[in-house]
């Protein structure tokens, strides 16, 4: 049976993984890629690797840090070794023969948004990738009134020089 820990910290997880997916338009594997090292929160971008080993740097919401922040106090709490991990996510248990926690998958990533999303909207096929196709390109076009679109937090690198 798993503890309540466990399933708050999955959740909290996978909900992380969710808005790193939708709000930027990030591959699942750029996802699982993610190391705390490539969060610079006082210039308020985060680095992810591309296809073909590119570094690409994206503004870092203030929220999303938040989250971050968050999320790493609750498996300090939990009393297991997360803080020997360099990926942000990664299994909740360590691996029984090596004893490491090893990045969460790829296919996982997938699995989780096709289950949530047929709960959520069963009319629909969503998948990751959805997120970057669909989503996106909607936010990057501007308006029929002309405007250009916004989104609802600046990076935190504006916030935090104001």
């Amino acid at each position: 049976m798993k503890s309540r820990i466990h399933d708050s910290e999955t959740a909290h997880r996978d909900y992380l993984i969710t808005r790193f997916l939708f709000n930027y338009a990030l591959r699942r594997s750029e996802a699982t890629a993610l190391t705390w090292k490539s969060i610079q929160p006082d210039r308020g971008i985060f680095q992810i690797i591309q296809k073909g080993n590119r570094i690409l740097e994206k503004p870092l919401l203030p929220d999303d840090w938040q989250f971050l922040c968050e999320f790493r106090s609750q498996q300090q709490k939990s009393g297991r070794q997360h803080a020997e991990c360099p990926y942000i996510f990664h299994a909740i248990r360590p691996n029984p023969r090596t004893k490491r926690f090893q990045p969460i998958s790829t296919s996982y990533i997938f699995k989780m948004i096709v289950a949530a999303s047929r709960q959520a909207v069963p009319e629909k096929n969503i998948t990751p990738h959805s997120f970057r196709t669909t989503f996106v390109p909607s936010w990057t076009r501007p308006s029929t009134s002309g405007s250009t679109p916004t989104r609802s937090s600046t990076p935190l690198a504006d916030k935090t020089s104001t």
